[in-house]
């Protein structure tokens, strides 16, 4: 949906590859001072963000992720759990919860209200150099086994 949403990155060098790429609407910016009015969007996506975060930076986004929303509108978090494979990243610095989030958002900031929680699989290593990548998601939701993600839908009030 091209002109229906924006992305941000803090690093120039990132969007001049994007936008070589000719991917558009991408704005250079900080999760932490979000360059947009107050009330702007319907919705906040913060996929794999959370977790690139200390603990003083994931407040301050959050802040400013429930300015940017218009009352009604959604904040979708996907963060990576607390796994080895979590830590075997050296980019990231601690794990968020759903139940992190959900504990923020509405209960110390207040404002919000849960739509939806889940917790769901990356697959099993190997199934992808095989092609079957689809298989190894569905049989470890199926088998309940490497929940390494969550995500957790909220509405502002």
């Amino acid at each position: 949906f091209p002109g229906r949403f924006i992305g941000i990155d803090i690093e120039p060098v990132r969007l001049a590859s994007s936008s070589a790429r000719g991917v558009r609407g991408l704005v250079l910016g900080n999760a932490e001072e979000l360059p947009f009015r107050d009330e702007t969007f319907d919705g906040v996506l913060a996929k794999d963000v959370l977790e690139h975060l200390y603990l003083e930076q994931a407040f301050r986004f959050l802040a400013e992720a429930k300015r940017v929303l218009r009352p009604g509108g959604l904040f979708v978090a996907v963060t990576f759990q607390a796994t080895q494979s979590f830590w075997d990243k050296p980019d990231h610095v601690r794990p968020y919860s759903n139940k992190w989030v959900r504990r923020v958002l509405v209960q110390e900031m207040g404002g919000f209200t849960v739509v939806r929680e889940r917790r769901f699989s990356a697959g099993i290593p190997g199934f992808g150099r095989l092609g079957i990548a689809s298989l190894a998601h569905y049989l470890a939701q199926w088998f309940g086994i490497r929940y390494d993600h969550g995500m957790i839908i909220l509405k502002k009030q």
